[in-house]
């Protein structure tokens, strides 16, 4: 499966800061590069973490987590692609 979301990231100070609204995570960065590498790290790790204790599907169909009745949070020109397990 995979899965389909936006990054948003803008700089705050010296810092970048990532965000993915869809599922929640933020992280941050001294480049743009790292604040999305640092961001898509913890969007696995968090992934590995719930798909091992069994709740990542739940997770995953949470009414908030990829809405389709607010699509336009699905269309965001900065989307990446990331497949689970």
């Amino acid at each position: 499966m995979k899965l389909k979301f936006s990054i948003q990231i803008w700089k705050k100070g010296v810092w970048f800061i990532a965000k993915c609204s869809e599922l929640d995570f933020i992280s941050q960065g001294r480049t743009k590069d790292e604040a999305q590498k640092n961001l898509m790290e913890v969007i696995e790790i968090q992934f590995e973490e719930m798909s091992d204790m069994g709740t990542l599907n739940d997770y995953l169909m949470t009414p908030d987590v990829f809405s389709h009745s607010n699509p336009s949070r699905l269309r965001r020109p900065e989307s990446k692609s990331m497949p689970i397990r």
